[in-house]
């Protein structure tokens, strides 16, 4: 799991999501925001960039990623307040038939504060992360519980890292393993709401 600010250059909005097309999602999940390449061509671009770039800094790095250059598959994700939110899961599917390996996803929207909710949530035990803007550890049951500290008083709790999502922001992780779910979002504005373009890298 890792997390970067990525530059201005290439963020995809503000254009993208305002002229994205929200369709309704079952409660309590947010909306699926659906796009075409002749509105969004940034996010186009970004996704290419990405597929194209990223897979090959990783296979470097770790020998046994053998992420795939040239497939993905991804989603743009929009949480419209209201205490929508994602409820705990691990993105690929139990048989063992789901390519999808890493997870990168991207927060487009222009305003976040800390009563908007809609934090990503992470159940696992991590380093010292605190001094990082918007990321906190802590403990928590559910994605519904607040966040506690970490000080030994809350032992029925798991432990759990948040990060909120800032614009800009990048998030990275392994998909197959690591259980996560999006804290409830009660942001009140289209600036305001949670855009996510995740892009699922494969492993063919």
């Amino acid at each position: 799991m890792f997390c970067r600010k990525m530059p201005t250059s290439v963020n995809p909005w503000p254009v993208d999501c305002h002229r994205a097309t929200v369709t309704r999602a079952p409660a309590p999940l947010g909306r699926t925001a659906l796009w075409d390449s002749r509105s969004s061509p940034r996010s186009v671009e970004y996704i290419a960039a990405l597929t194209s770039v990223l897979p090959a800094l990783i296979n470097d790095a770790l020998g046994h990623a053998a992420l795939s250059n040239t497939l993905q598959t991804n989603k743009l994700a929009v949480c419209l307040g209201g205490g929508s939110k994602y409820d705990e899961h691990i993105d690929t599917h139990e048989d063992g038939g789901d390519p999808r390996r890493l997870a990168c996803l991207l927060y487009l929207q222009d305003e976040w504060v800390e009563e908007h909710g809609g934090c990503l949530r992470f159940f696992r035990e991590a380093g010292p992360l605190n001094d990082r803007p918007g990321i906190r550890t802590g403990r928590a049951l559910t994605v519904d519980d607040a966040s506690v500290p970490t000080d030994g008083t809350a032992r029925s709790s798991r432990p759990t890292v948040d990060i909120a999502p800032l614009g800009g922001r990048l998030v990275c992780f392994w998909c197959e393993s690591l259980t996560h779910g999006v804290t409830p979002s009660y942001a009140p504005t289209i600036a305001a709401h949670r855009w996510a373009l995740t892009v699922w890298l494969l492993q063919p």
